[in-house]
């Protein structure tokens, strides 16, 4: 647990008692901040809370593949303005004419087309936002300091000093301006933040959606998980994610399109699986058969998966891959940093091993065990205890 209790407890009574909600984010927005505050708004929307996500920002992350993201104003409407958006997607708006009439007023707008095959300005092309009407409550995401949110507080100074806030950071030198500060340190990513808040919500439920959009953000600001700082807890809280339906090598595929699919698939199998044995600091997981046969697989890209599971380890002395096997025997996968003794540790689990590490990634060594007559859960126990002993 990063933040504490009592804190988020005092979240959620404020958001009870709030109509109107300005998310905020700095004037700098990358993925993970977009990740966060979308997950923010979409969770406040559900509740039945009117939410807006602002930010001065004028060059947000592309993330196309993420559906029905929140829109991300920049500037805070008052009660009685009216916003309207046509898109530059296929006509360039040029000038704008507008005629006062008995019953309103006409807005005219002049385009040029982007390309001959262009049809002109869509219906589609216009979205009209009215104001949020009165703000009650206002949430800052990784601002420090007030001043980090640019032309918004610059032209709102009055609205950011009367409205109650709430701030979720993870920086040090947070100043905690705040009625309810949710500061954690140590955490990389702001969207993880916001899952440790949403998930002590009891009559909340995260979807695979909002799970896909919380993740997202957790692999963009992790490097897909290979940044040192990525923590054992950052694992499981993505692992619990992939296990809400959180569509991990799509997001993969779309923000780094390095790897194999089959091997993704499998990666977020593997992942789904995770468990933290904290007292040996080993971190293990298994693959079925099933597995290889959804993903149209088989056991050879073990050590594929396990490098992998390796980079992302968060500092976990050992890692250990399972795969169950058709003849019901068990391959084992197992890397650790050069004091394990894994030479040891593999002829305790089959005595006829006689084989040395292998260098495999960074400072880790590995060993493969092909068949042993043991169950998941037998190798599982069998590694901790010899682990203990090591």
């Amino acid at each position: 647990m990063k933040l504490d209790l009592e804190l988020i407890k005092q979240y959620n009574q404020l958001i009870g008692k709030a109509k109107t909600v300005a998310v905020i984010l700095p004037t700098f927005v990358d993925v993970d901040l977009y990740c966060a505050g979308s997950a923010l708004i979409k969770s406040l929307q559900a509740k039945g809370v009117r939410a807006g996500l602002y930010s001065s920002s004028q060059d947000l992350p592309q993330i196309r593949f993420l559906q029905n993201l929140p829109k991300l104003d920049t500037k805070i409407n008052n009660q009685n303005s009216l916003v309207i958006k046509v898109s530059n997607q296929q006509v360039e708006p040029k000038s704008l004419k507008y005629n006062k009439t008995a019953s309103g007023i006409e807005i005219t707008i002049d385009g040029q087309p982007l390309t001959d095959q262009a049809l002109g300005f869509l219906e589609t092309d216009v979205e009209i936002f009215p104001s949020l009407g009165e703000i009650d409550l206002i949430i800052t995401l990784g601002v420090k300091q007030l001043d980090q949110c640019g032309l918004l507080y610059e032209d709102n100074v009055e609205l950011f000093y009367q409205t109650p806030k709430i701030t979720i950071n993870n920086q040090a030198d947070h100043e905690y301006y705040g009625a309810v500060n949710l500061v954690g340190l140590n955490v990389l990513s702001l969207s993880e933040l916001v899952y440790e808040v949403l998930s002590q919500d009891v009559d909340f439920e995260i979807d695979q959606d909002l799970a896909t959009i919380i993740l997202t953000g957790i692999i963009d600001k992790t490097k897909s998980f290979r940044d040192p700082k990525t923590t054992p807890d950052t694992l499981l809280v993505s692992s619990g994610l992939v296990k809400l339906g959180a569509r991990q090598q799509e997001i993969i595929q779309h923000l780094f399109k390095t790897k194999a699919f089959p091997l993704l698939q499998l990666w977020g199998r593997a992942m789904a699986r995770i468990e933290l044995i904290k007292q040996v600091n080993l971190m293990f997981t298994e693959l079925t058969e099933q597995d290889f046969a959804k993903t149209k697989t088989s056991p050879e890209l073990l050590l594929e998966v396990a490098k992998e599971l390796v980079e992302m380890s968060g500092g976990n002395e050992v890692i250990a891959l399972t795969a169950n096997l058709s003849d019901n025997s068990t391959r084992l996968l197992l890397a650790g940093l050069p004091h394990i003794k894994l030479k040891k540790i593999a002829h305790i689990l089959d005595s006829a091993f006689d084989s040395n590490p292998i260098p495999m990634f960074g400072n880790y060594f590995y060993i493969q065990l092909s068949k042993l007559n043991l169950s998941t859960e037998q190798v599982k126990r069998k590694l901790t205890q010899a682990l203990e002993q090591n």
